[in-house]
């Protein structure tokens, strides 16, 4: 199973932040902890026998609660989330807003 840094860690590539140096855990594991919510309220199936697990309250060393044939789709969300930080690049955070919204 994917663990959240994992997930993070998947974020960063296209961040260019490898070396984790633009972003830090604590604020990707915010976005993934939101993304969660709004994923589990849009797509509950893919919850299934999950659905008491409090996703907003995920560490870095838990596992998600998801498929792991979505975390790309969910990566893309923390990416596109991340990059709202960086205002000069409203296209691309669209872009991965959408990537994300059609791996799902």
């Amino acid at each position: 199973m994917t663990t959240a840094q994992q997930l993070c860690d998947l974020a960063r590539f296209p961040l260019n932040d490898g070396d984790k140096a633009r972003y830090q855990d604590a604020d990707l594991l915010g976005f993934l902890n939101s993304g969660l919510v709004i994923l589990q309220r849009a797509r509950p199936d893919l919850f299934l026998g999950k659905l008491g697990i409090p996703v907003t309250s995920l560490g870095l060393t838990d596992s998600l609660p998801t498929p792991a044939n979505v975390d790309q789709a969910i990566a893309d969300y923390v990416t596109a989330r991340a990059t709202t930080l960086d205002t000069e690049d409203a296209e691309r955070t669209a872009q991965f807003f959408t990537l994300s919204a059609g791996g799902l």
